[in-house]
């Protein structure tokens, strides 16, 4: 199976799973991702009231490196990219609107692999913290905006990494 699909009341993800690791297939990520959605729901904007979806894609080094020059034009490897489909997550966008979608978020297997190494954390742990900093952007955060914006991304991120961490078992930092 290459996709599969983890709903929560407010938002499903579409996973695509081709070039995940044996060690950590389809089936560990869909409990991982089924368990960490209530808390990432946090980051939906007060009185949100539309039902969400997005794509997760788990690439390798080339496909991440092909992303990030044709859309950033830097021609590097990097360990996830977001495609936001809207600049404003305001709800006034959005009326009448049966379903949202947020966009795509892609992860570099092998750069997540070596960064999990070297932070001393699992692959299952720098996973969600890409997916949470990639989600982030699909809602409108952008750390390379201004520093404002950079520390208001970073709390966010924090929060939503403590509380995901926590809903998972695992100790946060």
């Amino acid at each position: 199976m290459d996709t599969i699909r983890v709903g929560h009341p407010q938002i499903s993800i579409h996973i695509h799973t081709r070039a995940l690791p044996i060690s950590c297939g389809p089936k560990t990520i869909r409990g991982l991702f089924s368990r960490v959605m209530p808390p990432v729901s946090d980051f939906l904007p007060p009185g949100w009231d539309y039902p969400l979806e997005l794509g997760l894609w788990f690439c390798g080094e080339k496909k991440i490196r092909d992303l990030n020059g044709d859309f950033r034009h830097i021609r590097r490897k990097t360990d996830v990219l977001a495609f936001p489909l809207y600049d404003s997550m305001h709800n006034s966008h959005f009326l009448g609107c049966p379903l949202v979608n947020l966009g795509d978020i892609f992860i570099c297997v092998p750069v997540a692999q070596k960064r999990a190494a070297s932070f001393g954390i699992s692959f299952e742990e720098e996973v969600i913290h890409l997916f949470i900093h990639g989600l982030l952007h699909l809602v409108g955060y952008d750390h390379e905006a201004s520093p404002e914006e950079e520390r208001r991304m970073a709390l966010k991120e924090e929060k939503l990494l403590a509380r995901s961490y926590g809903q998972l078992g695992w100790r946060y930092r």
